[in-house]
């Protein structure tokens, strides 16, 4: 009897003295407030699995804005890029003069068109501190000669301009020919024409002369190798230009339609080939007694394709505005450029 007193005495005493201390009873063993202090396991894994997406989420909004950012980044250089090509294209053929020579030509061995044109008035060199009195224009696509070995994928085309200054007596060196424009127009028709034949060779480096002059396709290399490479980039307007088109127009139309224009354009899927208004003329020789003639042939010789020839003989049939059209890729690996059009008008 004074045994379970005693005891019952204690458990009393613990229920006396709960304030704020748990009580134990000496029947049980276990703490009053058992397991209802803590998180079960369940709870423990949901707010675990929770936290953990909580941070996938804030990961994955993290990337999604680097990445947006980094895409606005390269298309505003691609914009900026493109912006300062617009304002070459459109100062040197504003400045061509019908008393040289002007041609839109494609070689189907490389099948992407160029052009080629004098330009009068002060051309300012980019390689020495020389200033000529007109030049000559000659741009188009070739290849990048960068290292780019396997599985990278294929470099993008080179955007090349070469825009060689005429100053008479100078001595040859970058981008300076020792003539003068006066030299240039002394050429007769049939010589500028096998000149025109043959100014655009389609194996990078290899050149043919115009009186002692190189025009060629360059070998360029983006990013250089050597220091050749570096003081041949005076020649690259943009390094991953995916293709151009160049097409002109003398300004007639179809009662109630849009301009004729006419020259060779790319086409999707399709490749580059001659478009325009008249096809049949296209096929036209050359008469030297009709001086308002284009002389245009789609197979001039082998490996010619598209040819239209203005010269300082036909004063009358010059193209009013030359359209050309192009695709920067951004950066890469990017599977879609931005395309661009620039429409010039042509030299009075």
């Amino acid at each position: 009897m004074t045994l379970r007193s005693d005891s019952a005495a204690i458990v009393r005493t613990g229920r006396r003295a709960g304030a704020g201390l748990p009580a134990f009873g000496l029947q049980a063993g276990l703490p009053a407030f058992g397991l209802q202090a803590g998180f079960t396991m369940i709870e423990r894994r949901v707010a675990r699995t929770i936290l953990v997406g909580m941070i996938l989420a804030f990961a994955t909004i993290l990337t999604q804005s680097q990445r947006v950012v980094s895409g606005a980044q390269r298309n505003m250089k691609a914009n900026s890029a493109a912006a300062a090509i617009a304002q070459t294209f459109r100062r040197d053929i504003r400045q061509a003069t019908r008393h040289g020579l002007r041609c839109i030509m494609q070689h189907t061995d490389i099948s992407t068109p160029q052009l080629v044109a004098t330009t009068a008035g002060l051309a300012p060199s980019r390689t020495n501190p020389l200033i000529g009195s007109g030049g000559v224009v000659h741009f188009g696509l070739c290849g990048n000669q960068a290292p780019n070995p396997p599985p990278n994928p294929p470099l993008p085309p080179v955007l090349y301009y070469q825009r060689w200054v005429l100053r008479e007596g100078a001595t040859p060196s970058g981008d300076i020919w020792p003539f003068d424009l006066a030299f240039l127009q002394s050429f007769t028709r049939s010589y500028i024409g096998l000149f025109v034949e043959d100014c655009s060779g389609c194996t990078p480096g290899a050149s043919t002369r115009l009186g002692g002059a190189p025009i060629s396709i360059p070998p360029v290399s983006v990013p250089p190798v050597t220091i050749g490479d570096v003081n041949a980039l005076w020649q690259v307007l943009a390094d991953k230009c995916e293709w151009m088109s160049i097409t002109w127009t003398d300004g007639s139309k179809p009662t109630g339609g849009n301009l004729n224009w006419d020259g060779v354009e790319y086409v999707a899927g399709a490749g580059y080939a001659p478009t325009g208004k008249d096809p049949a003329w296209r096929d036209k020789a050359f008469d030297p007694n009709d001086p308002t003639q284009i002389e245009f042939a789609v197979s001039k010789g082998a490996g010619r394709g598209y040819r239209a020839l203005w010269t300082k003989e036909n004063q009358n049939n010059w193209p009013k505005l030359i359209k050309i059209r192009f695709e920067l890729t951004p950066a890469p690996g990017d599977d879609k450029g931005n395309e661009y059009e620039v429409i010039c008008p042509v030299g009075r």
